[in-house]
């Protein structure tokens, strides 16, 4: 996961992307397709954006970053328990635009120079990777697993 109070805005291929995005493109990768997303209305809003036909359940509404207000226990387990069930039996897998290669990813931080950190770590593993404007950095890579784990600080694999 990554911190939206440090990132303000993450594209894959040029388009915005979430969480739930980068790991449903990530398990495509590795041949896992998506069966399920529970969480927030924004969440469910966006896994159905990212991954077409992935059964959802939302079972609180977002309010602000900080409140939501949730269904009750047994609804919402109950919503959760069905829509598992279904989409175990029919998993899907992301957008095409998700599993675009080689990717681009792109991440634009909430602070001038809070890349640095990141930049020294990419530098010691001679990752393909540009600066963009103060606040920005691409990483571009043939699997979004490197690209991401880059980022992130691991050295990834090839």
């Amino acid at each position: 996961t990554y911190s939206r109070t440090r990132l303000d805005d993450v594209r894959l291929n040029d388009r915005p992307v979430g969480e739930i995005g980068l790991v449903a493109a990530i398990a495509a990768e590795q041949g896992v397709p998506c069966a399920f997303v529970s969480g927030d209305d924004t969440a469910t809003a966006e896994a159905e954006e990212c991954v077409p036909g992935v059964r959802t359940a939302s079972v609180k509404h977002r309010l602000s970053v900080h409140t939501c207000v949730s269904l009750a226990h047994e609804k919402a387990c109950a919503l959760i328990e069905t829509g598992v069930r279904r989409g175990l039996a029919d998993p899907v897998w992301p957008a095409e635009w998700l599993r675009e290669r080689p990717c681009r990813l792109s991440v634009r931080y909430t602070w001038r120079h809070a890349w640095r950190a990141v930049v020294r770590r990419l530098l010691r593993h001679r990752t393909d990777f540009r600066l963009v404007g103060g606040r920005a950095l691409d990483i571009r890579d043939e699997r979004l697993q490197c690209a991401w784990d880059r980022f992130v600080g691991l050295p990834g694999g090839r």
